[in-house]
């Protein structure tokens, strides 16, 4: 089982090393990378969300409870790091980018390592997870920032309304929902658009790491990497036992709970005025502590399960 895990995840987090080797070492001007974020925020991850959920099949047993759990799951992580937001006192600048970090998992990164861990026949319950986990957790981030920088709730409406990734799923799903994938041209297109994602995001995810940024400020930096990296896998491994979800599910779910923090947060933070170098601090926090507990608590899944990989 060990030798599974390693397996499978040492390539993904292996892209993400190359990721920051590329960019400490100058190979790439610094300026190309806010391009390549803004362009993996804005297009290849709507499209990545958009093929995977409207090319599932949700018509699977369990289904629409695993999407539920997804998402109870991310609204727990929330409630938690607002208490603990509260009882630390922390101000409006750090609960932004502790709540945003906490309910906003990095979506393709669990794509990748489901596929990896369990093979493509759990394509639709992961795409089951990754919609409501993507509508919920990107609500959360652009609420935190709305609400506690700039402390407008129309602004975070409007915003969500239309933030790429709100717009990729609901989209996806739409398509999903009314059989409108049988237009190719539209579908396959898109689909094609998002198939490069997974790369660039992992990459662009190691480029993002800013070790400067963990310096100073600990007690918020280790709480959010505490729980983005260990409370949440934590709440989403309970919760799939909790309801008696399939092996599987439980085992997926907790792959979601334990992957780090969306790198599409920064994007967020920087379009709504929040503090960009903790942000990154605390993406960088979490990518790290993941790293160490995400194959702990995904043995941990199989073995409560019963699953073998």
């Amino acid at each position: 089982m060990t030798a599974a895990i390693l397996t499978a995840f040492a390539p993904v987090f292996a892209m993400i090393v190359a990721g920051y080797l590329v960019r400490v070492s100058g190979w790439l001007p610094a300026p190309v990378w806010s391009g390549v974020n803004a362009l993996n925020y804005r297009l290849l991850l709507p499209c990545f969300l958009f093929a995977a959920l409207a090319q599932a099949d949700f018509g699977g047993e369990g289904l629409i409870s695993l999407a539920l759990a997804s998402g109870a799951a991310s609204l727990v992580m929330a409630v938690l790091a607002l208490a603990l937001a509260r009882a630390l006192r922390l101000n409006g600048g750090a609960t932004a980018p502790l709540l945003a970090v906490a309910g906003l998992w990095n979506l393709v990164m669990f794509m990748a390592l489901s596929a990896r861990l369990l093979g493509p026949d759990v394509y639709a319950a992961s795409a089951a997870i990754l919609g409501p986990g993507t509508v919920v957790g990107a609500a959360i981030a652009v609420a935190a920032f709305a609400v506690f920088r700039t402390g407008s709730n129309g602004i975070g409406l409007k915003r969500l309304a239309l933030d790429p990734l709100v717009v990729g799923a609901l989209a996806g799903l739409g398509f999903n929902l009314t059989g409108l994938t049988a237009i190719p041209l539209v579908t396959e297109t898109i689909a094609l658009m998002g198939a490069g994602a997974t790369a660039a995001i992992l990459i662009s995810m190691g480029a993002g790491l800013e070790f400067d940024a963990l310096k100073g400020r600990a007690a918020p930096l280790s709480l959010a990497a505490l729980l983005r990296a260990v409370a949440a896998p934590a709440v989403f491994l309970t919760i799939g036992l909790a309801l008696g979800l399939p092996a599987e599910h439980v085992v997926l779910l907790t792959l979601a709970g334990g992957a780090p923090g969306a790198a599409i947060t920064y994007a967020i933070a920087t379009e709504l005025d929040g503090e960009r170098p903790l942000t990154a601090g605390m993406l960088t926090a979490s990518v790290l502590v993941s790293a160490l507990a995400l194959p702990v608590f995904t043995a941990l899944a199989l073995a409560l399960t019963g699953l073998s990989v």
